[in-house]
């Protein structure tokens, strides 16, 4: 008897079957080896004809689809020699993009014509694969460059790369979907752990509005995400309530700045300290990475460390730090982390432990990436490192430490008293200074003050804010019943039902005074270092393998180092220095442990500390990356990028006419070996900044302004841009050349030393924390500049300019024939004379006949200029004595044979004049041009923009700049246009359509548009 197979269509939409519309969630390839997931929904299409052909002539793909590489580029056709130079930047920076999407293209030859398929995109294909090349012409409808795949009917998908979560730290995998939203990522991988989802970093470009982006993200399960289910570590919170609707204002700032969620990390369960066995009941404790990979990964933002600890693809982790949630994970896998000063970020959307102790906090492996996006998440600018503390006190270190952990405490702390210029190392003993001036009223000791402080107030407000709605709501749908709890919660609840009802109270009031007195007497608030001192103390590496079965719960009693930051609510980060080795039972084997130390400073500064950590991370006084390894030797690649970015930022005679790298390339890649065997920074020295002209004709004010805050700006994102690929980071010395010509051009010495003072407080105020400034008595080693005082600045110029002529200059030296021989120097030259004869009548103290007769005038300027070069040869050579290994910059047009010449105010086709001898004119399109003010005094055209007061630049009228009195509007570094609304009047914070318009013109200038103090 034979069988019948009966095949079934299910006529969806049709009314006959079936009523669900079915709807794709993606598709898992495998692209040389490696799993993809692929977005559903397309960003971009080409037309179908187009995508057609390109399957049909290119084999290899994964059913329907076709690996995809977008370049971005400003050429209409390019060569292989281009996309190669793509390819190699592709793989330098991302860890999805791999070769495969460019498969076959190395021994094509590429056609002679681009495909058009559609406004602003151009297909050019090549045997084996596909490149998709940006138009510049339509900025909006660009793709961003990198990996993708192509649809046959079109569609250009987003791929995703899939990691195995091989540590459990998540406990949801999230992608973001086309439209912005976050949904939990349809795909899986074989074996055990979670599939992971990490977009290509050259999805993204970090921007001034978006400095993070691009930055992946994993958030403890705590925090709500629109769209998300929030577990809190409890199946049976997770089972019962839907997903959250709104996301927690602490999440929502980092992914405004650019920040990327690609999942949520696991928590202990309701934010309380558990160990890994066996409190963790309803979810498996995630794996610590460090030493046998079997020791315990500590308190509630278990799943924040170990996926920091644990993935390179993973950059930073949000979690929470009550009691030290934060800083235990970060401890024992050497990490990054910070509790801020409490109430410094929103904990709006996260399940609270205890308000009153409960902080918002970050790890990560690289400490300016902390520095960075604390900033974001507190709302605090990023501090700048002029001022740090030079008092350090430090706790005497735990007994029983090993020799390796305390020599490498030693050598850090020795390393930051040197940083610091401090003294001495003064001992800390919290407990004599509680002796001697606590309250009167006050217990004697701390611990008969807070030893049940801590443990009263999370029990009791975690029950009420917590337990009592939970059960309540679960009850309701479960016939009464109680949802499951891991021990710890349960211990801890227990305890806060047995206490009086007054207990709260009195936790209360015990805390108040400790964080009053500590606040008071401890850690001061100091206005120009921050913080009165900073304390340091140890906790000693522990094993705490998570195979040893452990007693009962116990209720968190006592009074440690870890709780002076929770009772007072000052900020206390974790920085790793080193490790030390023990004999691990799992393995067998000498394993090794993380060495960290903790840094505590007075309320609000956890944005010096941080920004201390990341200078000594730059300096190498703490490794830049948390992880214990050796750093790598430069590669060529990586020489390659950081010539191509100083190639950015500079402008030569000969690349006008040539493309040929300037000659001091060759140098500066020299250079850069040097500093990466010496373990040192990337070192530019550039002199520069001499004055203010007194030329009222060219010049807005003597002081400096906005053209001045843009040059530094430059400088500054210079050196960020090379710390980017050089691990160590970059740094400027900017050296004053004032006091070396001002006494020819009739300066005063007051003039050049009072711009000078003003331009360190510019830099300071505006955070361009790579630049540091040297005066000429540093450079010849006749007085320490910043310590000496204005008049003995002014007493000593005269002997400084000429104890350099006598060490520096050749008395036989021909002016001429330095002109004449070197082309560098004829083009400073003959910037001299023309400086001379447009500025010297303005010298207040040039004689009035010199400047009164044209024959003398021009035999004086003349007499100027050359003396000016012979100064500027013995200068150049004292630079070179005093600073023999850096990379030399200049703000002179100069051949790029001896230099680097770097315009501060880029314009396009031309070099530019310098801030001090011209006036900043902002453009109708908020574009920045150097002019004379003579030229701008057309009130009916131009308005003068005033900054506390003085003026700052001049603006080209416009419509679109009109805004009422109490908007401020400010110009900054890469055109962004920022508008601060300072009144407090309610009917004045609200856009009217009017200003919703100009809002909406502003923001199509070049570098877009942020409005603060306006209601939505």
């Amino acid at each position: 008897m034979g069988f019948q197979h009966l095949f079934l269509l299910s006529l969806i939409g049709s009314g006959y079957v079936a009523s669900s519309q079915i709807r794709l969630t993606g598709t898992t390839a495998v692209l040389g080896g490696k799993p993809y997931w692929v977005d559903p929904e397309p960003v971009g299409r080409l037309s179908k004809d187009v995508a057609s052909k390109t399957h049909e002539i290119n084999a290899g793909g994964v059913g329907e689809l076709l690996p995809l590489s977008v370049i971005d580029s400003p050429f209409g056709n390019i060569t292989i020699n281009v996309l190669e130079q793509n390819f190699a930047r592709f793989l330098e920076h991302d860890d999805v993009w791999t070769t495969d999407f460019s498969r076959g293209m190395q021994d094509a030859a590429y056609p002679s014509a681009a495909v058009s398929v559609g406004q602003g995109i151009s297909l050019n294909q090549l045997s084996g694969g596909a490149i998709v090349i940006n138009s510049l012409e339509n900025e909006t409808e660009k793709i961003p460059e990198g990996p993708y795949f192509l649809s046959a009917s079109g569609g250009i998908h987003r791929t995703l790369r899939l990691f195995s979560d091989s540590q459990a730290a998540f406990s949801e995998s999230v992608y973001v979907d086309t439209s912005g939203g976050h949904s939990v990522l349809p795909a899986n991988l074989p074996g055990g752990g979670l599939a992971i989802a990490v977009p290509s970093r050259l999805y993204y470009k970090a921007t001034p509005q978006k400095p993070l982006a691009g930055v992946r993200l994993g958030v403890k399960d705590i925090f709500d995400i629109s769209g998300i289910k929030t577990g809190n570590g409890n199946r049976a919170w997770y089972n019962l309530y839907p997903p959250a609707n709104q996301t927690a204002p602490a999440v929502q700032a980092l992914i405004d700045a650019g920040a990327v969620v690609i999942g949520k990390v696991k928590t202990a369960q309701f934010a309380n300290g558990e160990f890994a066995n066996a409190d963790w009941i309803d979810y498996h404790s995630p794996f610590n990475p460090r030493g046998d990979g079997y020791q315990d990964p500590n308190f509630s933002s278990a799943g924040a460390g170990a996926s920091v600890a644990s993935y390179e693809w993973l950059d930073i982790a949000l979690g929470s730090d009550t009691g030290g949630s934060i800083r235990g994970p970060a401890r024992v896998q050497g990490l990054y982390g910070l509790r801020p000063s409490h109430g410094t970020a929103s904990l709006d959307g996260a399940l609270p432990l205890a308000p009153e102790f409960d902080t918002v906090g970050l790890v990560a492996r690289n400490p300016a990436l902390l520095r960075d996006a604390s900033a974001v998440l507190y709302g605090e600018p990023v501090y700048s490192p002029g001022e740090f503390p030079q008092k350090l006190l430090v706790e005497a270190y735990p007994a029983g430490l090993s020799q390796e952990t305390t020599a490498a405490l030693d050598e850090f702390l020795g390393g930051l008293r040197g940083f610091l210029e401090s003294e001495a190392i003064a001992r800390f003993n919290i407990t004599e200074s509680w002796r001697s001036s606590r309250p009167l009223e006050a217990p004697e000791t701390l611990n008969g003050l807070l030893n049940t402080t801590y443990a009263t107030l999370i029990s009791r407000r975690q029950a009420e804010l917590v337990r009592d709605p939970f059960y309540a709501d679960y009850g309701r749908l479960h016939d009464g019943r109680l949802p499951f709890v891991n021990p710890v919660p349960l211990a801890r609840w227990a305890y806060g039902d047995g206490l009086e009802d007054g207990a709260a109270d009195d936790a209360m009031r015990n805390m108040t005074v400790f964080r009053d007195w500590f606040r008071g007497e401890v850690l001061t608030v100091d206005e120009k270092t921050c913080s009165s001192s900073i304390i340091a103390y140890a906790s000693p590496p522990a094993i705490q393998y998570r195979n040893v079965y452990r007693s009962p719960p116990t209720i968190p009693f006592g009074f440690a180092s870890s709780y002076w930051s929770v009772f007072a609510g000052v900020p206390d980060l974790v920085v790793p220095v080193g490790q030390t080795s023990y004999n691990s039972s799992i393995t067998g084997h000498v394993e090794n442990l993380p060495v960290t130390i903790n840094l505590v400073a007075a309320a609000g500064c956890e944005n010096m500390l941080l920004s201390l950590v990341a200078e000594l991370a730059r300096v190498g006084l703490s490794a830049a990356s948390a992880v214990v390894i050796d750093m790598p030797v430069l590669s060529q690649p990586e020489v390659e990028r950081i010539l191509a970015v100083l190639r950015k930022f500079s402008q030569h005679e000969t690349q006008s006419i040539s493309n040929e790298a300037p000659a001091y390339e060759a140098v500066a890649a020299t250079r850069l070996r040097e500093f990466d065997e010496a373990d040192e920074p990337i070192s530019l020295l550039l002199p520069a900044f001499p004055w203010k002209n007194p030329n009222t004709d060219k010049v807005l004010s003597g002081n400096p302004d906005l053209g001045e805050e843009l040059g530094l700006a430059q400088l500054n994102h210079l050196c960020e841009e090379l710390g980017e690929i050089y691990p160590r980071g970059a740094h400027l010395t900017l050296v004053a050349d004032g006091p070396v010509y001002n006494d020819l051009l009739g300066i005063p010495d007051a003039d050049y030393f009072d711009y000078g003072v003003r331009l360190r407080e510019l830099a300071r105020r505006e955070g361009f924390s790579r630049i540091s400034f040297v005066r000429l008595v540093d450079v010849l080693g006749l007085g320490d500049g910043d310590a000496m005082s204005r008049d003995e600045h002014l007493s000593i110029a005269e002997t400084c300019r000429g104890e350099m002529e006598r060490r520096f200059l050749d008395p036989n030296l021909s002016v001429g024939g330095e002109v004449r021989d070197h082309p560098d120097t004829a083009l400073t030259y003959q910037k001299y004379v023309r400086s001379a004869r447009e500025d010297l009548r303005w010298g207040p103290e040039v004689d009035s006949a010199v400047t009164s007769d044209p024959a003398k005038y021009a035999a004086e300027t003349e007499r100027v200029a050359e003396r000016m070069t012979q100064r500027l040869i013995a200068y150049e050579r004292a630079l070179e004595h005093s600073f023999p290994r850096v990379i030399r910059l200049s703000i002179h047009r100069s051949t790029g044979k001896n230099k680097i010449s770097v315009p501060l105010i880029p314009q396009l086709g031309k070099f530019g004049v310098t801030p001090w001898h011209s006036t900043l004119l902002v453009t109708a399109q908020g574009e920045f041009r150097t002019r004379d003010w003579s030229d701008l005094r057309d009130t009916s055209k131009y308005e003068v923009v005033k900054k506390d007061g003085a003026p700052y630049f001049v603006r080209e009228r416009h419509a679109d700049f009109d805004w009422p009195a109490h908007v401020r509007i400010s110009h900054k570094y890469g055109g962004r246009i920022v508008l601060e609304n300072t009144s407090e009047a309610e009917g004045e914070r609200a856009l009217t359509d009017e200003l919703q318009l100009k809002l909406g013109n502003l923001a199509l200038r070049p570098g877009g548009v942020e409005a603060r103090g306006f209601q939505a």
